[in-house]
């Protein structure tokens, strides 16, 4: 019940955030279906209020109140739909300077108004009209259908080099109105009956249940003062009984496996009865699973228990499956060596041993042993001290929205190494997590702390991992609405109709029973339902065509993990993908491919993943109509091809930008319109810049976000170039890498060279320049690397040379030289507490470099 409770709250939640977008507000006004909107979210955010407070409450199942908030969550799922389709219309309107899905707000307003606030003017209380996206016209359950010149076109792929505007889908106000009508009356009439069964909840505290149970287990005193009824007793009544019971007593105290405390407030709470006691020595032990209980509640270091050593463990094991009996004859040659493999799985966990010894005591055959060792047979075990139980535990006092984050990690195959970016994208687009949420990757952090996923990482990335436990456990919370085909031998008849979310983990050549049951699929679920399509592992073009047949009618989309195996292998309805906010899409590196030209008509999407993408890297010429586009994870080739990318305003990252003076959407103006850059960026061909006003366009100081940048000039550009440009160029205050590449002119910009402003500088890069005067260095504190690369005029360097002072230096671990043709000495010597810090020198290319003191003390320098 608790759950249902925290997955309809999510709803709610999620329904509220369409109804107050801008856009949206804007059909408020709407004369066509005469509803009352203020009063159906003031009644929407009254429910979330109680759905709220539940959660916090002791819920014991009621039948009633979970039909209807199965309900609840049904219409809020098709009414976030519509309004989502409804937002899609609208961001065409605006992008084809139409008004087509324009509110019509009575008296011939219809069109005249396009924002919430204006439409207020008019008319208050109303509710909208929406419209649906479909293939067939002829199709009477919606309205949209695709207007283009080649019925062929969401297959049809197109490079950025050719074709322009793909198409666009219309709708039909009258059809979609009715349903708008309906899914909001339907909600409506639900919210009334739920929140009378939610305000019969009683609030009865945690705090005061746990000292229910601690007043149970004391013994009463003769006379005593504050004798009171465990189960009626408010909380001032118990403390003042556990007080008087305890007060002449010596005691130890253990709160075993404490899951879950509110706030150091109710911690003291609950503890203050212990503290009056009149003897000293008395103790309060606690164990638990929880890293945030132990720092709530820790007084001393605590003792943090792990797995057990593999000897240790095993020798456990061996315990557990004959419970002390002598071993059978046939053990040390049938029988250990599938014993150490199925312990090698276990990780140590003495309730795994626990469980696993009693499955192998029943039948001490190898053939046995190994059917346990390959089917996972714990996994579906039931009693309560069985692992899955005892698991499921701990997810149960899991908050709920680490319950979500954690089951919808069941579609990603076994042994999966999440990313950051993608794990988290994935639950932003589920809308598990709000993008503008600050703790996103605390959740995975919290995962972390709390077991259900390990940290591991290598010289290239950071990731995380999941125990095969946990991940069985992922399926079995998450069994009614994600499944996960990872077999041979998986049957259709066992996917729930009602799973919203699939995965395909593609690990074998499948046979024809594989081809048999995808078929059978088609009719056991509602393909059109689905809100996720992932497929993993590589697949030749066979398999792509029956995926492609048996997802031909996904219309509701929000992610999609797809390979390309042919031009034609993606689903008829790619180009309907109207909801559609995160693609992942992936070629072979032996196919050269386009991507879709469709793909321009993705309005709702993102995250845009083509890091497995090995096709053609030209982007449509349309690609800037992803208005919502977020993050775009590719090559920094394809960054740089991206056309009139400032009007892609969500962009969060954009590795590369190459100016084309020639080219209109490729001018330094398109940077200034993306204030939400952050990451790294390269700007190239800045010798196409011809005044600071141009250069200034870029509006790089207000880039708060951005932590990398590199401004590159064309060595073998010949043109005087202004030297004011670069002064044009000047970064956020904050950034920390910075590169300066053949600027041209003879003095260093101000920001850097004068009145420094970037004096959070971690690292930095010069290369080409004749700048009469360095950085005063003895500002940039924080330099920990330096790069010096065919600096004119350069003969000299360290201690009173080039801005370089006795302050200078002072944190820097690495310093390279490079083609530096002119330098001659380096002034100093190695006792210099400028360079104590210093880690790695590199000079490559200094012909007549002489004098290098640091060269007697070589071995301080490990590299």
């Amino acid at each position: 019940m608790e759950t249902a409770i925290g997955a309809a709250n999510w709803l709610v939640s999620k329904l509220l955030s369409k109804l107050s977008d801008d856009l949206v507000a804007a059909f408020v006004a709407s004369s066509e279906l005469g509803l009352n909107s203020e009063q159906i979210k003031t009644k929407l955010s009254y429910m979330q209020g109680l759905l709220h407070a539940a959660q916090d409450r002791d819920v014991h199942n009621n039948p009633g109140l979970q039909s209807l908030l199965e309900d609840l969550g049904k219409k809020a799922d098709e009414a976030e739909d519509a309004l989502d389709e409804l937002h899609y219309f609208m961001i065409q309107d605006q992008l084809d300077g139409t008004q087509e899905a324009a509110a019509d707000l009575g008296d011939g307003l219809r069109g005249q108004v396009l924002h919430g606030r204006h439409a207020a003017r008019y008319t208050i209380g109303n509710w909208l009209p929406c419209f649906s996206c479909s293939r067939t016209q002829d199709d009477d359950s919606v309205a949209a259908t695709v207007v283009t010149s080649n019925p062929h076109s969401v297959t049809q792929s197109d490079s950025g080099d050719g074709g322009g505007h793909v198409g666009k889908l219309k709708f039909d106000r009258v059809l979609m109105s009715k349903k708008i009508k309906s899914v909001i009356e339907g909600i409506h009439n639900l919210c009334d009956p739920v929140s009378d069964l939610l305000n019969k909840i009683p609030n009865t505290s945690t705090v005061v249940t746990t000292k229910r149970q601690i007043h149970s287990c004391i013994p009463a005193v003769e006379q005593e003062k504050h004798n009171c009824t465990n189960e009626t007793a408010s909380l001032d009544l118990l403390q003042k009984s556990i007080i008087e019971r305890l007060k002449s007593k010596m005691f130890l105290i253990v709160l075993d496996d404490i899951w879950n405390c509110n706030s150091e407030a109710d911690w003291k709470n609950l503890l203050s009865p212990f503290t009056k006691g009149e003897t000293k020595g008395n103790i309060v032990l606690v164990t638990t699973r929880f890293p945030s209980i132990v720092e709530m509640v820790k007084t001393t270091d605590p003792i943090e228990l792990s797995g057990l050593e593999p000897n240790d463990f095993f020798a456990l094991f061996e315990a557990c499956i004959f419970d002390h009996s002598k071993l059978p004859a046939n053990y040390d040659d049938d029988l250990i060596d599938v014993a150490r493999n199925i312990a090698r799985k276990l990780k140590g966990s003495p309730l795994a041993a626990n469980t696993v010894g009693r499955l192998l005591r029943k039948n001490l055959s190898r053939e046995y042993w190994m059917e346990v060792l390959e089917k996972n047979e714990w996994k579906n075990t039931k009693t309560d001290d069985d692992i899955m139980p005892s698991l499921k535990i701990s997810y149960d006092c899991l908050p709920f929205y680490l319950k979500k984050s954690f089951s919808y990690c069941s579609l990603f195959p076994e042994d999966y190494k999440f990313d950051n970016f993608e794990i988290t994208r994935f639950w932003i687009t589920l809308g598990i997590v709000d993008f503008s949420s600050q703790n996103i990757k605390n959740y995975l952090e919290e995962l972390v702390g709390n077991g259900f996923l390990m940290k591991g990482g290598d010289n290239s990335r950071e990731y995380y991992v999941m125990h095969d436990l946990f991940h069985e456990l992922s399926r079995n919370v998450s069994s009614q609405e994600c499944f996960n085909i990872c077999n041979l031998s998986f049957r259709a008849d066992d996917i729930p109709k009602s799973i919203r979310h699939l995965s395909i983990t593609i690990e074998n050549i499948y046979d024809e029973s594989f081809v048999e049951e995808m078929g059978k699929l088609r009719s056991m679920i509602h393909i059109e339902n689905l809100w996720s399509l992932m497929i993993f592992g590589s697949h030749g073009v066979r398999i792509a065509n029956i995926l492609k047949d048996t997802f031909e009618d996904i219309k509701g989309l929000r992610v999609l993990f797809i390979a390309m195996e042919t031009q034609e292998s993606l689903p008829n309805n790619f180009s309907n993908l109207i909801h559609l906010q995160y693609l992942k899409i992936s070629s072979p590196y032996w196919l050269e491919i386009t991507l879709p030209s469709t793909l321009s008509r993705l309005y709702h999407l993102k995250f845009l993943d083509l890091r497995d993408w090995h096709g053609n890297e030209n982007l449509p010429k349309d690609f800037s109509r992803l208005v919502y586009l977020r993050h775009f994870h590719s090559s920094k080739k394809s960054h740089s091809n991206i056309p009139e990318v400032g009007k892609l305003k969500h962009l969060e990252e954009l590795k590369e930008f190459h100016v084309k003076k020639e080219n209109d959407g490729f001018e330094l103006k398109e940077l200034g319109e993306l204030s939400g850059l952050g990451g790294e960026l390269s700007i190239y061909n800045l010798e196409t810049v011809r005044s600071k006003a141009d250069a200034g366009a870029a509006k790089l100081k207000n880039k708060g976000n951005l932590k990398e940048l590199r401004l590159v000039w064309s060595k073998a550009e010949q043109q005087p170039i202004d030297g004011d440009v670069l002064e044009g160029l000047h970064p956020p205050i904050n950034i920390r890498v910075l590169g300066i590449i053949n600027p041209g002119g003879t003095a260093g910009p101000s920001w850097l060279c004068g009145d420094v402003s970037t004096k959070k500088l971690e690292s930095l890069h010069l290369e080409g320049v004749s700048w009469s005067t360095l950085p005063p260095f003895d500002q940039l504190s924080n330099l920990s690397k330096v790069t010096f690369s065919n600096i004119v005029g350069m003969r000299l360097f360290g201690h009173g040379v080039g801005g370089v002072t006795e302050r200078s230096f002072t944190h820097l671990k690495e310093i390279v030289f490079e083609d530096m043709a002119e330098l001659v000495e380096w002034v100093g010597g190695p006792s210099s507490h400028m360079f104590s810090r210093l880690e790695s020198i590199e000079i490559k290319g200094c012909p007549i470099l002489c004098s290098f003191p640091f060269l007697e003390c070589s071995d301080v320098f490990p590299r």
